[in-house]
């Protein structure tokens, strides 16, 4: 028989974890035995994970992104080589749509029965591991500052408004990344590290580009424009227009604007203020002036669909990008 250790975050989402959870352990009791916690405080499931992981064959994650985050710190820090399975129950739930983890619990939960174990890279930021992105800049701050109950109300929209809110007042980060042998330094309003295809809730990566057990992490920098100071008052409209350049190229996952800057590392060693913030899978972290960014390869075995669906490109890319 084999033996499940569920990990419920009760507070994600719209409490969807709560109310699906009698035919979530309903369907993992015909496949073993099933002991339930749930977590009662931030930092609770690391806690109780890295205590008792040996003694299961597989940990049963419920919740949001924040909750896999605390989930597979508790796995990285037991030394158990017990497998993973998530059940999606946030309020946007990025991290699982890039692995087509179905998002409706019972689905889910058979996935966590019949799924295929597969390993999975994580990403390390000056020795705390983190799930799949680590940010600065625009947006960043808007995952941790949103309040829950909104995020649990509209999801990814409560992210978008309140990023809104910073764009009236971005102020670049002047960031010095060195990695394989290349050296890239200027003044960012935006710089994620990932190992996903969804980059801090907003921009989405080219399936193509990212594969998330490949020993690489993708590193993707927007530049702050810069414009002569003889445009005078016509500086800052000049700036607004070469933004929006810069975003349509995401939007359309192109890459190709010269203010995006998208290349892929194992490694990156960063120069940055040291009180500038950073996010952690949507978690406030402490800024550094030295950081050392790593990817962990196969840090993880996890339960993933059989079959994996076959994504639809953007809209914006059907509709503008370039054909073949």
């Amino acid at each position: 028989m084999r033996r499940f250790l569920v990990v419920l975050n009760p507070k994600a989402g719209l409490k969807k974890g709560v109310r699906q959870l009698k035919k979530i352990q309903k369907i993992l009791e015909k496949a073993g035995d099933v002991t339930l916690h749930e977590t009662t405080a931030r930092g609770d499931a690391t806690a109780f994970v890295r205590e008792h992981a040996a003694e299961f064959d597989t940990v049963v994650s419920i919740g949001g992104d924040g909750t896999l985050n605390e989930v597979i710190a508790g796995l990285r820090q037991s030394g158990a080589n017990t497998k993973l399975a998530h059940i999606p129950a946030g309020s946007t739930n990025d991290f699982a749509a890039s692995l087509y983890l179905p998002i409706i619990p019972k689905k889910a939960a058979k996935n966590a029965v019949k799924g295929v174990v597969k390993p999975l890279d994580v990403g390390s930021f000056n020795g705390r591991d983190f799930v799949y992105i680590a940010s600065c800049g625009a947006f960043s701050k808007a995952s941790y500052s949103a309040p829950q109950d909104v995020k649990n109300v509209i999801g990814h929209l409560a992210y978008l408004i309140e990023g809104i809110k910073e764009l009236s007042d971005i102020h670049p980060v002047h960031l010095r990344v060195e990695t394989d042998g290349a050296t890239y330094e200027d003044d960012y309003i935006f710089a994620a590290f990932c190992n996903s295809t969804s980059c801090g809730g907003v921009l989405k990566l080219a399936r193509s580009r990212v594969d998330m057990n490949d020993g690489l992490h993708e590193m993707l920098l927007v530049r702050m424009p810069k414009t002569m100071t003889e445009l005078g008052k016509f500086a800052e409209l000049a700036k607004i227009a070469d933004l929006g350049r810069a975003a349509f190229s995401l939007a359309i996952q192109q890459y190709t604007d010269p203010l995006v800057t998208l290349c892929s590392a194992a490694e990156f060693r960063i120069t940055a203020p040291a009180d500038n913030a950073w996010t952690l899978d949507g978690e406030y972290q402490e800024g550094a002036e030295n950081i050392l960014i790593k990817n962990e390869h196969d840090a993880i075995q996890i339960l993933l669909p059989k079959k994996e669906k076959k994504p639809k490109e953007p809209l914006f890319k059907r509709l503008f990008g370039k054909k073949k």
